[in-house]
């Protein structure tokens, strides 16, 4: 009796030390926050449209699936771009859920300096700046591939994987930023059988895209402490096995990698840099959290500009 009543009294100075740390807040002196657009652009000399996605915020904890159907679009904004000299106003397309116009109606070159402007009732009216780098020119695709034997008897086969690192030249004099990204392409050709006839058939050859994934490194990186230098991206990889001369869809031929440069500007090099780190720590309570940076005046997001270049190689 003696034990259980000590640790009764332990337990209840427990709960009144804890109480001691509970302090109320008066609301009126919480700051009042405003409620802000959700705004992302990116624009490219090689694009054939110019696309802007508006967004109203929503509080979320954790990860949150942006492919998902909670994101909450709004298309009653008037978006307007300039180059300094000509202003166009994107329309909403109800179909892509984001506004958009035909890329000829205002040109995007290198050099220039653009200004986005995004208003919306019951909204503080948001605008950005971006200008368009100069484009960098890859130099060598370097691919490497891992091949294991795989299935036994008449089944047994090599799979082949391949991994990808992109290499350029940094142009010097200038702080630069880059990402780089890659694709994996194969003609895959399969035998169709007609109906109701299965006697008779014939070959159809189709095109198969894959994304590479960033295997090592940063998909994004910038030339500090290397003005000039030679420059090689992270690792790619291609995370399908194949089997050399087929797959399960079929006989494949014609395979190729294609690794694309993209110059950028700081403002999308910062803030794709920080998603990727967000990323990594997938919501680990011991890591340190990663702020988002944004370029948008009275607004969320990033208002970026992008100048593409790509190279291809064959693969065998």
């Amino acid at each position: 009796m003696k034990t259980i009543h000590s640790l009764f009294v332990v337990a209840l100075l427990g709960l009144v030390s804890c109480d001691s740390l509970v302090r109320e807040v008066n609301p009126d002196l919480i700051p009042a926050a405003t409620a802000k657009l959700v705004v992302h652009s990116y624009l490219s000399p090689q694009d054939t449209v110019l696309a802007v996605v508006v967004e109203t915020p929503s509080a979320v904890i954790g990860q949150r699936d942006v492919n998902g159907g909670n994101r909450r679009y709004l298309g009653t904004a008037t978006v307007n771009l300039s180059d300094g000299s000509r202003t166009v106003r994107l329309p909403f397309s109800v179909k892509d859920q984001l506004y958009r116009i035909a890329a000829r109606e205002l040109a995007i070159v290198a050099g220039r300096t653009y200004t986005l402007t995004v208003s919306a009732p019951n909204f503080p009216t948001t605008t950005a700046q971006c200008t368009v780098p100069a484009p960098v020119k890859p130099t060598e695709v370097r691919v490497d591939s891992v091949r294991r034997k795989q299935g036994q008897g008449q089944g047994q086969g090599t799979s082949v994987q391949y991994l990808a690192r992109l290499l350029w030249r940094d142009q010097p004099g200038a702080a630069n930023y880059y990402a780089v990204d890659g694709s994996m392409f194969l003609d895959v050709t399969r035998l169709n059988f007609r109906e109701p006839n299965p006697q008779l058939r014939r070959d159809t050859t189709i095109t198969e895209q894959r994304r590479l994934s960033i295997d090592s490194g940063n998909s994004v990186l910038t030339d500090q402490n290397r003005d000039g230098q030679q420059l090689i991206s992270g690792t790619f990889r291609d995370f399908q096995n194949y089997y050399e001369g087929s797959n399960a869809s079929g006989k494949i031929s014609n395979q190729r990698i294609t690794m694309i440069l993209s110059a950028v500007d700081e403002n999308c090099y910062r803030y794709r840099l920080a998603v990727e780190q967000q990323r990594d720590i997938d919501e680990n309570p011991f890591a340190e959290p990663v702020l988002i940076p944004g370029n948008i005046r009275n607004g969320l997001g990033c208002f970026g500009a992008v100048n593409q270049s790509p190279l291809t190689v064959r693969v065998r």
